[in-house]
């Protein structure tokens, strides 16, 4: 296997520590800089514009086939984070979204798109795979916009998100439809010499009835044996045990998909389906999200590689005319099949915009398509162009979309999406509710005291979930009506995962003080406004917790002494408006910090 060498390993950690400070500090999406930066060090590059032996060609990866190679595990760990943020539940609850708006844009927009590449030339086999590459949007972008801007809970962050993830979905059957047609154009070369083409449907029937087999059994066998698996090394306590069982799981199944002659994204997307069911998720996606965004990051980088500034300098009238032409058509499209599906002529409008450039998908489904003799090198280069051009202009259509839709809706609703558009009820202790909407109790630790609590909140109908260190408790507390997690909730990355700015409350009921303390100062740190609540030991550590900024602070000690005391005074006949002020001013904070 080809390897990048040192000086390409050089450049590549340079970009990649130059551009995301540089991009969160320009505030744009760092997949633009990682394509501006492939431009630059690639073969179109300062390797083709500085003489030979300058010193400015030590600034360039010389190995483009070792990057593209590596780039690949980008393409795997990000179809498997997509997956690992799907869990069944958080699916059917966007059903309509996902399965009905979403793969309804999906396929309008191939069918649009195709026709038109159809026109210009193209066999059947590559308009369909041009339409279905431009027909991806960019989630990267448009998912980040949504999140910083707050607005996933808004009916256009739900509308554009859930057609994002419908398009998510749609890349797996489309990597597979890739490696379909080129195994049979394949089989066409060696039987015929290369000459014609035979029909598709049989061999396709054939090879989606062995994949439908092979994916129904990694399932089925992944189902019973992965959370046995992550049982046994969970309980040892050891991080990198942990990750190490997490890299072999994903690097096995996907091996396993790849064997069975699929692609080995596509095992990676199985493998996180099948963990996005496990209460071990959110601790699997901090340990891959660092690499995932590494890997990504050559992935955009090898992207830009393939862009020739002399394609756009030679062409620049053609290439601007698509870039407008792709933005507004696929706007236009989105915007119809949101108004079918009984959004506001503004919602549409403006969900329409935010989805009309293409995705980072486009680029993965085109290389695969080249690499397969699809598509030609002239087309894919064309391609690639109009694709980074769209995202780069992305941040300004997102900007206009915002004027428009408040242009055509002076006064939009921020209330959630109506049943009639997701398609989703509302229903407690499902785990779409505690984890995307807004107002559940985040509980840490679940011992007798977060038990408790857990079983309260959910007779009252109230969305939480729950967090806990011990993978015995994680384990044996499973199916309890909301979700119950291993994760260390004094890591801010933890607490943002678990949505801590939307949540009603956050109540620490562990016994270890000073891990409550570091959750404590790690709440505060990520949101100042949400009610913390704590279990202490004694009205000494009471009064600690509520001077370092704890709502309320519960000690056992006297706590039990005022039960006890109510008790008593109920036996001696003591009225209770003669003792509740008493009771009351020892459990406010200014009692705690008297004592």
């Amino acid at each position: 296997m080809l390897a990048l060498g040192v000086q390409d390993l050089l450049v590549f950690l340079l970009a990649s520590g130059l551009i995301v400070p540089a991009a969160r500090r320009l505030r744009v999406n760092p997949v633009l800089g990682f394509l501006a930066v492939g431009t630059v060090v690639g073969p179109y590059g300062l390797t083709r514009l500085v003489p030979e032996g300058s010193w400015l060609g030590h600034l360039s990866i010389t190995n483009v086939s070792a990057a593209h190679a590596l780039a690949e595990l980008g393409v795997v760990f990000l179809l498997f984070m997509i997956a690992l943020e799907l869990p069944l539940a958080r699916l059917l609850a966007m059903r309509r979204l996902v399965f009905g708006m979403g793969f309804l844009q999906v396929a309008l927009t191939t069918l649009v798109i195709g026709g038109v590449a159809l026109a210009f030339g193209n066999t059947l086999s590559a308009a369909l795979l041009i339409g279905g590459a431009l027909a991806l949007s960019s989630t990267a972008i448009v998912s980040q916009h949504l999140l910083e801007e707050r607005r996933m809970s808004t009916v256009v962050g739900k509308a554009s998100f859930g057609v994002l993830l419908a398009q998510d979905l749609a890349v797996v059957p489309m990597l597979f439809l890739v490696g379909t047609i080129a195994a049979q154009n394949a089989a066409v070369v060696g039987a015929a010499g290369g000459a014609g083409q035979i029909g598709l449907a049989l061999p396709l029937l054939l090879a989606l009835g062995k994949a439908a087999l092979s994916i129904g059994a990694i399932v089925l066998i992944g189902r019973f044996v992965i959370r046995r698996l992550f049982q046994l090394v969970t309980v040892g306590h050891s991080s990198e045990v942990f990750m190490a069982t997490t890299l072999l799981v994903i690097t096995l199944i996907a091996w396993l998909t790849h064997a069975a002659g699929m692609s080995a994204a596509l095992g990676a997307f199985l493998a996180g389906l099948i963990l996005a069911e496990t209460e071990y998720r959110h601790e699997i996606e901090l340990i891959i999200e660092p690499l995932k965004g590494l890997l990504l990051g050559l992935f955009f980088l090898s992207v830009g590689m393939n862009i020739d500034l002399a394609e756009v300098a030679a062409n620049p009238m053609w290439i601007a005319l698509s870039v407008f032409g792709l933005m507004l058509l696929k706007a236009v499209l989105a915007a119809i099949v949101a108004r079918l599906f009984g959004h506001t002529t503004a919602e549409s409008v403006e969900t329409g915009m935010l989805l009309g450039q293409g995705g980072e998908f486009a680029f993965v489904i085109v290389t695969g398509a080249v690499v397969a003799g699809l598509i030609n090198q002239p087309i894919a280069q064309f391609m690639l162009i109009v694709v980074s051009a769209t995202m780069v202009l992305t941040p300004g259509a997102i900007r206009l979309a915002g004027i428009v839709g408040a242009a055509l809706a002076p006064k939009p609703s921020l209330l959630d999406v109506p049943d009639r558009l997701t398609g989703s009820s509302q229903s407690t202790g499902s785990q779409s509710v505690a984890e995307d909407e807004v107002g559940h109790v985040i509980l840490v630790g679940f011992g007798r005291t977060g038990r408790l609590l857990g079983e309260l909140l959910q007779s009252a109908g109230k969305p939480w979930l729950a967090l806990d260190l011990d993978p015995v408790t994680v384990a044996t507390e499973q199916g309890i009506g909301a979700p119950l997690y291993l994760g260390d909730a004094s890591r801010a990355a933890m607490l943002t995962k678990v949505q801590i700015s939307q949540a009603a409350a956050v109540v620490i009921c562990t016994d270890d003080q000073r891990f409550s303390e570091r959750i404590l100062r790690c709440a505060r740190s990520l949101d100042s406004t949400v009610p913390v609540l704590v279990r202490v030991h004694g009205s000494e550590e009471g009064a600690t917790f509520i001077n370092a900024g704890a709502s309320v602070a519960v000690p056992e000690v006297l706590e039990s002494g005022l039960q006890l005391a109510v008790s008593l005074f109920n036996i001696l006949g003591v009225a209770e408006s003669s003792y509740a002020p008493l009771l009351a001013e020892h459990r406010s904070p200014e009692g705690l910090r008297q004592v």
